[in-house]
């Protein structure tokens, strides 16, 4: 395989600070890969905060990979049937979603495409975004 040829699912979380440059990661995978599609946290499509709002910070995503994205736990069912990916991202990963991830709570988009991604025994790249990664985050993150 080509890894030019791969396609990537990136997975966006509420790490509301690191939006900025999870528009210049998303423009790296494009430039890199044949297809990024976007899957969306919850808390990353709905709120808007002091860093933008939120449909505004989507509809940039879906122009930079040309993909709407996955934004709902029945659309991201079909990523581990499906194939749909051959490496999966997470950036930004919040503490709360690696939290979940480590502990196998499913309650997002993002959460059960990671998992159904890794079922069927594909990469995951987690890209951490917390401010309390040494701290309670700590035992999560090294699961």
């Amino acid at each position: 395989m080509v890894i030019s040829d791969c396609t990537v699912g990136m997975g966006i979380t509420g790490s509301f600070c690191s939006f900025e440059k999870t528009k210049d990661v998303a423009k790296r995978l494009v430039d890199s890969f044949t297809h990024v599609t976007p899957v969306y946290s919850y808390n990353a499509q709905m709120m808007n905060t002091r860093f933008g709002k939120a449909g505004d910070f989507m509809h940039t995503i879906s122009e930079i990979t040309g993909d709407e994205g996955i934004r709902t736990l029945q659309e991201a069912e079909r990523v581990g049937p499906g194939k749909l990916f051959d490496v999966m991202v997470i950036y930004p990963c919040t503490g709360n979603t690696a939290a979940k991830l480590a502990n196998g709570i499913v309650d997002t988009p993002v959460l059960l495409a990671a998992k159904a991604h890794l079922r069927n025994g594909r990469p995951l790249v987690i890209g951490i975004s917390t401010n309390d990664a040494l701290g309670i985050n700590f035992k999560n993150i090294g699961k």
